[in-house]
C-alpha cells in the first residue's frame, strides 16, 4: 500500500520506506523498533522527526499479533459390533450400543448426535433374499448418518496447514541476511539554478552551476550539520560522486517557465507563497515566505499549468532555498511611491553620490541590481565591523538583484566586473586585488542611499 515516505538511519545513511509492506519487513527484521528515530515526509517536502512508536502507521505495526489457536483433534466414537446371534426383540429397531468410556486424554470429545428412533411401516418384516435381518439394516442407517455428520463438520486440517505455511514464511522473512540493505536510488529535479559541490556542505568547493530542471540521479545522504539537512550524492552522469543540496530538489520536474517577465516585482497585498503553482497547494512553511504588501521579490518567470487557469509567478528570496509561487496579478513592476531621493539611476562606476555622510556608528545594507541582459560577475570590496571584505556576486539576468548579508559601516565601496557572459574581463581601476589567483583593478562604486539601505545598479554597456 502506498504511503508518505519514512526514513531511518542505518550505519549513518538514510533508508526510505514507501509502503506498508516495506515497513512491516523492516520491523520484522529488527531494523526499526518503537524507539528508533524516523523522519516522516509530507506532501510539500516538510519533514518531522519522531519515535517510530509515535508514527500513526508504524504504531499499528508494532501491536503484537494474536497467536493462532490449534484446533483440537476430533476423536471418533467406536461402535461395538453386535453379536452374530442377535435378533430383534420387537417391532422397534435395536438401540445403538453406547460408546466406550472416554480415556484420560487431553483432547476434547465431540458429542455424538442422538439418532431418532425409526418407526417401522405396518407391514410384516421378513428377511430379504440376502439374508440380512432388520437389526443390521438399522445399524447401517446409523453408521451412514454418522459419516454424513462427520464429513459436514469443519475442516480441522486446512487451518493447521495454513498456519504452518504462514509460520514458514515468517521464519524466512525474519531470518537475518548478511548483506547490507541496498541504497535507495532516486531521481530528483532542480527547482532553481543549483551548485554542484565536492562534499555535502555549502562551504565545500563548487564544481559546477547547473540550470533549473536539471535531473539528478543518486542517493540521499545527511549533511555534516545533521540528518535534518540532506544532500544528494550523484551516482550517474558527468558529476558522479559530487553532491547537490536536497533543499533545491523536487521529485517532479518543474513546470515550463516563461522568462519574459523575469525581474524584480512588488507585492500588492500580503500573501504566503505556495509550494506549487496550484491554489490547492500547501504554503511554504518558512517565515520568510510570508510576504508583506509592497515587499520586493525576484521573479524567475511565469508558469500557467492550465491554459484556462491563472498565471503564477515563480519567485526566489535572498538566502532562502527553493522557490515559491504567487499569483502573477498580485505583483506590480512599479516600485511603491517613495521620496524622490529613493530613485536609483543605472550606473557602472564613478564616485560616490553626494548624499550626506552618515553619523558616526551608522551601518548599511547593500542591494545590487543588474541592468544587463547577460550574466555578470562582480567583485566588491567594502568595510564591515570585522574589517575590509572582498566578495564576489553573480547576477544572471536583467533585473536580477541580490542583497548582502553583512552590514557595511562605510559607503566607500570599490568594484570590478570579473566576467560578463562567462568571459573574463580586464578592467582599469585604482585598487589592486587578487581573486582566485587572478589580479583585478577595482574602482569606486556609485550607490544611492535611502535610510540605512544602499542600492547600486550595473549595466554592461550593451
Amino acid at each position: 500500500m502506498a504511503m508518505r515516505p519514512i526514513s531511518y538511519e542505518v550505519d549513518g545513511f538514510p533508508e526510505f520506506i514507501r509502503s506498508e509492506s516495506a515497513a512491516r519487513r523492516a520491523i520484522e527484521r529488527g531494523l526499526i523498533t518503537p524507539d528508533t528515530q524516523v523522519i516522516a515526509y509530507g506532501d510539500n517536502g516538510d519533514r518531522e522527526r519522531m519515535r517510530a512508536g509515535d508514527h500513526p502507521l508504524l504504531a499499528t505495526l508494532f501491536a503484537p499479533a494474536t497467536p493462532p489457536v490449534e484446533p483440537e483433534p476430533v476423536v471418533e466414537p467406536v461402535v461395538d459390533a453386535p453379536p452374530e446371534d442377535a435378533s430383534p426383540e420387537g417391532p422397534e429397531a435395536a438401540p445403538v450400543p453406547p460408546p466406550p468410556a472416554p480415556t484420560p486424554e487431553p483432547a476434547r470429545r465431540q458429542p455424538v448426535p442422538r439418532v431418532p428412533e425409526i418407526e417401522p411401516e405396518p407391514v410384516e418384516v421378513k428377511p430379504g433374499p440376502s439374508g440380512l435381518s432388520p437389526w443390521w439394516i438399522a445399524v447401517g442407517v446409523v453408521v451412514i448418518l454418522f459419516v454424513i455428520w462427520v464429513n459436514s463438520g469443519p475442516d480441522t486440517t486446512a487451518p493447521s496447514t495454513a498456519i504452518a505455511d504462514d509460520n514458514a514464511t515468517a521464519a524466512v522473512e525474519a531470518s537475518p541476511t548478511p548483506e547490507a540493505s541496498p541504497e535507495v536510488v532516486v531521481t530528483l529535479y532542480a527547482t532553481r539554478e543549483i551548485a554542484v559541490r565536492a562534499q555535502p556542505s555549502a562551504s565545500a568547493p563548487q564544481l559546477a552551476l547547473l540550470p533549473r530542471a536539471t535531473a539528478f540521479t543518486g542517493v540521499l545522504v545527511p549533511s555534516a550539520l545533521g540528518a535534518q539537512y540532506q544532500w544528494l550524492r550523484i551516482t550517474e552522469g558527468p558529476h558522479t560522486g559530487s553532491f547537490v543540496s536536497a533543499a533545491n530538489l523536487f521529485e517532479n520536474a518543474p513546470p515550463a517557465l516563461d522568462t519574459s517577465e523575469a525581474g524584480d516585482a512588488y507585492l500588492t497585498d500580503d500573501y504566503t507563497a505556495l509550494s506549487r503553482p496550484d491554489a490547492e497547494a500547501s504554503a511554504r512553511t518558512e517565515a520568510a515566505w510570508r510576504l508583506r504588501n509592497e515587499q520586493q521579490v525576484t521573479v524567475v518567470g511565469t508558469v500557467q499549468p492550465d491554459v484556462f487557469g491563472p498565471v503564477w509567478a515563480e519567485i526566489t528570496l535572498p538566502r532562502m532555498a527553493g522557490v515559491g509561487y504567487v499569483p502573477f496579478d498580485m505583483l506590480n513592476r512599479t516600485p511603491p511611491q517613495r521620496d524622490e531621493a529613493d530613485a536609483v539611476e543605472p550606473g557602472d562606476g564613478g564616485t560616490l553620490s553626494p548624499d550626506p555622510q552618515p553619523e558616526l556608528g551608522a551601518s548599511y545594507t547593500l542591494r545590487l541590481i543588474s541592468s544587463c541582459s547577460k550574466p555578470i560577475g562582480l567583485l566588491l570590496r567594502y568595510r564591515t565591523d570585522r574589517g575590509m571584505q572582498l566578495r564576489a556576486f553573480s547576477l544572471r539576468y536583467r533585473g536580477a538583484s541580490i542583497a548582502t548579508s553583512e552590514r557595511l559601516i562605510s559607503r566607500d565601496i570599490y568594484f570590478a566586473f570579473y566576467e560578463i557572459d562567462g568571459e573574463p574581463i580586464s578592467d582599469e581601476g585604482t585598487v589592486s586585488v587578487t581573486y582566485r589567483g587572478e589580479s583585478y583593478q577595482l574602482r569606486p562604486m556609485q550607490s544611492q542611499a535611502s535610510g540605512d539601505r544602499l542600492t547600486a545598479s550595473f549595466s554592461c554597456n550593451e
